[in-house]
């Protein structure tokens, strides 16, 4: 009797220690929030932030970009150099200008806008530079080579069954219908219907007036381009140009601390409602200079959770890459 006892005893002790480790919906923790938030940027690949940038010999006209290239230099992440291919053009153009004219009636002027082609000369001055950029030791050293891909997600409980459609009878016969053409018995034999359609006349059309009239017979002539420092043109269009993206490390965003939880009622089911507080480390000089950030940044994010019975809380989190999170 007594060895009954202390089974029961026990098993009690069991079940009692089963319900308390089971998941209430009067509470939630937040260590588990921050483990399910971080589970989701893995799974989601931003947990980590890369930069991009272009080596090799090319085209980049814009200084700011070409400021991010020599802060990387400076920085001892690549070799940088950079050619202008400057020149003044000359073009003897026929372009469209307009013109007013007056006309007159019962006593009021009212003007009237149209176009004729007159040739002037066009003055244009190109302006290019050529740069070359490559990876110093230090830089390769920060290169990726597989960025990490988002985990799919796969619901065990909805896995389809592998099907061989082609075993099919009705997928292993040609079941297409076949019939006659049937032509058209107004047009005779070798006759098309485009043959019997107008054909656009090829003259020039008068003009009839209006304010978007051209005068008769302007054609635009070819152009005629004068350069001055034309070797640079020549050297220029000589380039043999080529480029390509490399991925660099970045820095990693990672969740730290959940605060201001709340529990609430919704529709009679309990949702939870938390901030998650993310941090910046690991931050590279690349991300430094591409990406203004530094080692310790801080963000918040609002993150919803819901109760249910088989899964206890379950992080509803919305696509992060493209959260506001400001890092």
């Amino acid at each position: 009797m007594k060895r009954f006892f202390v089974f029961s005893a026990l098993a009690l002790m069991a079940v009692a220690a089963l319900f308390s480790c089971a998941p209430s919906p009067e509470k939630v923790s937040a260590g588990d929030i921050v483990a399910q938030f971080n589970k989701s940027l893995k799974d989601q690949a931003v947990n980590q932030k890369f930069v991009t940038i272009q080596v090799g010999k090319y085209e980049l006209n814009s200084d700011a970009q070409r400021l991010v290239l020599r802060q990387l230099q400076a920085a001892g992440l690549v070799t940088y150099a950079v050619d202008r291919y400057p020149w003044w053009e000359k073009s003897l153009k026929h372009v469209k200008q307009s013109y007013t004219v007056s006309h007159y009636y019962w006593g009021y002027d009212y003007p009237e806008t149209k176009y004729r082609w007159v040739t002037k000369n066009v003055y244009n001055f190109e302006d290019h530079y050529i740069v070359t950029v490559g990876l110093t030791n230090k830089g390769k050293s920060l290169v990726v080579k597989n960025v990490p891909e988002p985990v799919e997600k796969v619901d065990p409980d909805l896995v389809q069954p592998e099907v061989d459609k082609s075993k099919y009878a009705w997928n292993k016969v040609d079941l297409t219908e076949s019939w006659p053409e049937i032509h058209n018995p107004f047009l005779e034999l070798g006759e098309t219907q485009e043959s019997n359609e107008p054909k656009a006349s090829t003259r020039p059309s008068r003009s009839s007036g209006g304010s978007n009239d051209l005068d008769e017979g302007s054609e635009e002539p070819e152009d005629k381009t004068e350069r001055i420092v034309e070797q640079r043109y020549r050297d220029y269009n000589s380039l043999n140009l080529f480029s390509e993206t490399v991925v660099l490390k970045g820095y990693t965003v990672k969740a730290v601390k959940a605060r201001n939880i709340q529990i609430t009622q919704v529709d009679g089911r309990p949702v939870a409602s938390a901030e998650v507080i993310l941090k910046t480390s690991g931050v590279s000089d690349a991300a430094r200079i591409c990406n203004d950030v530094e080692n310790g940044e801080k963000a918040a994010l609002p993150v919803t959770l819901h109760f249910y019975l088989d899964k206890g809380w379950v992080l509803d989190t919305p696509s992060l890459e493209d959260a506001d999170i400001d890092l």
